[in-house]
């Protein structure tokens, strides 16, 4: 008997195509679940079926407006471990709003070769609390760092060197941008 290997379509293949060929399942889960603003939320995910794992990579959530809208995300190419059948990748999110309730279903397509097509299935959504982010004033941000003994109460102008009072050469007099240019 002989065997016909066929290259994957491009023609009307999904853009959250990761490689898949012939039926997966895909797993996410989130931990924590309860945040604030800016927090880091690790997703696991895991994608399982029969085939060459080595060649399959993570879900591009970047990629994906469901995510950027409401979440910081990484287009980091992820690196992945294999266990079974199952090829687990874990990233790190960051929920940009209180507004956000859940993380959104996260979409993979694999190729049916019994069909000769694509197939996209979706994982469940995770429900999860976003607060809002505490807000600090620069006294506090400053005073956040003093020790009981210091009593700092406001920020200090310092009246000698150029790099206490400047952040811009171009605000310097003509000598004084000179000497901060060759540093």
């Amino acid at each position: 008997t002989s065997v016909t290997v066929k290259p994957i379509p491009t023609e009307g293949r999904p853009r959250y195509y990761c490689g898949a060929v012939g039926p997966h399942s895909i797993r996410v889960s989130a931990e924590p679940t309860k945040v604030r603003i800016g927090d880091p939320i690790t997703l696991n995910i895991a994608i399982c079926g029969n085939g060459n794992l080595d060649s399959l990579h993570a879900p591009a959530l970047a990629s994906l407006q469901e995510f950027t809208r409401h979440f910081q995300v990484s287009d980091d190419q992820l690196p992945g471990s294999i266990e079974r059948n199952c090829k687990r990748f874990t990233q790190s999110i960051r929920a940009l709003d209180d507004g956000v309730s859940e993380i959104p279903a996260i979409p993979l397509a694999y190729f049916d070769t019994r069909r000769e097509k694509f197939v996209t299935i979706k994982s469940r959504p995770i429900p999860i609390q976003v607060a809002p982010s505490e807000r600090m004033s620069a006294t506090q941000i400053v005073e956040s760092g003093d020790t009981p003994s210091r009593t700092t109460r406001s920020l200090t102008t310092l009246d000698q060197g150029i790099e206490s009072n400047y952040t811009d050469p171009g605000e310097l007099p003509g000598q004084a941008r000179a000497a901060w240019s060759c540093r």
